[in-house]
């Protein structure tokens, strides 16, 4: 049926966040890119989820957020624990940005946005 399944485990959150951001840090460690992170408060919660796919996940926004920030810009990775006991991770940064129409679109499957500025990239 092309369901995605999920493999529940606990782990450390906040160890595969920092191992994620190590990871994209080394790829694109001779981009001049500033890289600011705010996850202290969640080092220690063990979360109950697909970890693989959860770093998949922060994998492609990290990399993303990389690939179209300027040189001299910046990315920044925020994580905290909302009152409902769920957690939220933002990942921002400087680049580009996007159209309002390419955002209506990027979460359906196998979608790339190609624009004239994504191309100088």
């Amino acid at each position: 049926s092309g369901a995605l399944s999920l493999k529940l485990k606990a782990f450390d959150l906040g160890g595969t966040i920092k191992k994620t951001i190590e990871l994209v840090q080394l790829r694109y460690q001779n981009k001049k890119v500033e890289i600011h992170c705010q996850y202290n408060k969640i080092i220690n919660i063990k979360c109950l989820n697909d970890e693989n796919r959860l770093e998949q996940i922060l994998l492609n926004l990290l990399s993303n957020a990389f690939k179209f920030t300027p040189e001299g810009g910046s990315v920044q990775v925020e994580a905290s624990e909302k009152p409902d006991d769920t957690i939220q991770i933002l990942v921002t940064d400087t680049g580009i940005g996007m159209k309002e129409v390419e955002m209506e679109t990027i979460f359906h499957e196998f979608t790339k946005i190609y624009n004239e500025e994504t191309e100088k990239l």
